[in-house]
């Protein structure tokens, strides 16, 4: 959950602040999110904004950098809903719930944002290692909808992500 959340606060080329401006800018909406069975990417745009958007999209998919103040930033957010949670009864009792279910060892039967422990250790470089072996277009599906020519955007996607390379595991 955390390289996804993550994946849009720093680029090679651009800030999370650069991103959030290039977006607004073109009126552009990009999010980022992540479940027990896979994580998303997702941009809506105006077709006629799309070039822009895809290179932005592109950049957040391949170029992040996860820097250390955002990394800072979501974990402490995250520390905070964790204790908050501890105040709440539907929350512990989800928790306990999947642990019955699944056992401690079952990726289902832990909490999707980790607990404290994880959370405080959790580093820059598992980010950037976690990242390197999944986010690959070989564990990919991209789907677009939109008013879009079939040609014209396979183009522009191979283009965009070219230099994206399948994962060597």
């Amino acid at each position: 959950s955390f390289t996804s959340s993550l994946l849009d606060d720093g680029t090679k080329t651009r800030s999370a602040v650069e991103i959030a401006n290039s977006l607004q800018a073109i009126g552009a909406n990009m999010g980022t999110g992540s479940s027990w069975d896979s994580s998303s990417v997702s941009i809506q745009t105006l077709t006629k904004n799309l070039d822009p958007a895809l290179n932005i999209f592109a950049d957040v998919i391949l170029n992040p950098t996860f820097p250390e103040n955002e990394l800072e930033t979501v974990r402490r957010r995250t520390l905070t809903g964790l204790i908050q949670r501890k105040d709440n009864p539907n929350a512990i009792a989800n928790v306990a719930f999947n642990t019955l279910l699944y056992g401690k060892k079952h990726p289902y039967g832990q909490s999707l944002g980790g607990d404290e422990a994880s959370v405080k250790a959790l580093t820059r470089a598992e980010l950037a290692d976690f990242y390197s072996t999944y986010y690959r277009p070989n564990n990919a599906t991209l789907v677009v909808v939109g008013d879009v020519e079939k040609a014209d955007l396979i183009k522009k996607l191979e283009t965009a992500f070219a230099d994206w390379k399948p994962a060597n595991i």
